[in-house]
């Protein structure tokens, strides 16, 4: 875990880790994405799927 949240994550633990907070991170940008479309700013044919943490995800975390 590369501490993205340090010093403290630790008593947090599964809460603010490096994967919830990239979690978080992506669902903001889902959001923030479909609020644009909602608004006329980004094109109506961008698709706002979910988004998956993949293992490749996972291995950068722990490296970064």
């Amino acid at each position: 875990m590369s501490g993205l949240l340090q010093p403290g994550s630790h008593r947090a633990a599964g809460l603010v880790d490096d994967e919830a907070v990239l979690g978080a991170m992506l669902r903001v940008e889902r959001a923030w994405t479909a609020a644009g479309v909602r608004a006329g700013v980004v094109p109506a044919g961008v698709e706002v799927g979910e988004v998956e943490i993949s293992a490749a995800d996972r291995a950068a975390l722990a490296i970064a």
